[in-house]
């Protein structure tokens, strides 16, 4: 097509120069119609396939750019494709971690209901526990006041027995001693009795009658 519109441009300039030569000589003034003619011809085929070269110029283009802007569109549309795929990978992974997330709330409240049931019970029991040691304390207590009592009896018997023990020590004691001397006033008079045999007089008899009582067993 260009080649054509360049062969009918060239054919126009000839023609052109024909008519001009034609103007110029009056001898060729009788051609000037036929040359008129045969421009109007080449300059309209030339103006024809310029304008075809020129809507086909147009229509390449437009081709082009439809063909770019199909790739383009195609490539966008890829592209939005791949973002879309992207996108719906990351709402599920979203969604995943969303049902992890509230598998794993769930577990933390079942185990803090678990632990407040624990902490609760402990309570309990702590309290139990130091009401059973408070108790414990007001029973070792009063154990204690009833050892101390049973203790201060016991040391109150101590302490009369051994007054008791004393005095049965002196008794036993002072009688020891009154036998010892009743015995040895006896022997005295037995031995005056030896040298001047008498009747008993009536204090050496009461006292060798005081002296066999004493020495009879007393308690």
């Amino acid at each position: 097509m260009l080649k054509e519109v360049e062969a009918l441009r060239t054919s126009l300039d000839s023609r052109l120069t024909a008519l001009e030569k034609a103007l110029a000589d009056p001898r060729q003034h009788s051609l000037l119609e036929s040359l008129i003619l045969d421009l109007a011809r080449v300059a309209t085929e030339e103006a024809e396939a310029t304008t075809r070269q020129a809507i086909l110029a147009a229509q390449a283009a437009a081709q082009k750019v439809a063909e770019s802007a199909r790739a383009d569109a195609a490539k966008a549309l890829e592209d939005e494709k791949t973002e879309a795929a992207a996108l719906r990978h990351v709402i599920e992974e979203a969604k995943a971690a969303l049902k992890k997330a509230e598998v794993a709330l769930k577990e933390e409240r079942r185990a803090a209901e678990t632990a407040a049931r624990e902490a609760t019970t402990a309570q309990r029991e702590r309290a139990a526990l130091r009401e059973s040691l408070e108790q414990e304390q007001v029973a070792r207590a009063a154990q204690q006041r009833e050892l101390d009592a049973a203790r201060a009896a016991v040391e109150a018997e101590r302490a009369r027995a051994s007054s008791v023990e004393q005095q049965i020590a002196e008794v036993r004691q002072a009688g020891e001693s009154e036998r010892a001397a009743l015995a040895s006033e006896l022997d005295r008079g037995a031995l005056a009795r030896k040298r001047e045999p008498r009747a008993c007089s009536s204090s050496i008899c009461a006292r060798a009658s005081r002296s066999s009582w004493q020495r009879s067993p007393r308690i």
